[in-house]
């Protein structure tokens, strides 16, 4: 089924990732940040738990589909509220909103809104 699928590709996903760490580390010294790591982990928990629950009450395929879009956003909320986001994001949105002009000004709306954030945040 679809759901064993999923699964055995997550697992080996993650197997391949520590594996490959095991490696590289032998050949390469370099440190992790595990506290973005973790924050990206809990928001993906979060909204996969979230989304997981709603499924059993959606069954319409273009419900379903702006379901996945809130979701989405939640997801980046939650990173927003866990302070996941910083000066490179803001350089990441300058960067998008230049080369497609069409995302400049949601882009900017939402450096402004950061910038707020990582400025209370400093002080």
């Amino acid at each position: 089924s679809y759901l064993g699928a999923s699964l055995a590709y997550l697992l080996t996903t993650i197997l391949m990732t520590i594996v490959s760490l095991y490696y590289l580390r032998k050949y390469m010294s370099f440190k992790i940040d595990w506290a973005p790591m973790m924050k990206i982990i809990v928001s993906s928990g979060l909204v996969f738990v979230s989304l997981y629950i709603v499924s059993f009450y959606v069954s319409n395929l273009i419900l379903g589909g702006i379901v996945t879009g809130l979701f989405t956003l939640l997801y980046f909320l939650f990173l927003y509220l866990l302070n996941f986001y910083g000066q490179d994001e803001i350089k990441l949105l300058d960067f998008v909103s230049q080369k497609v002009p069409l995302t400049a000004k949601p882009a900017g709306m939402m450096k402004n809104i950061l910038l707020k954030k990582i400025n209370s945040k400093s002080n």
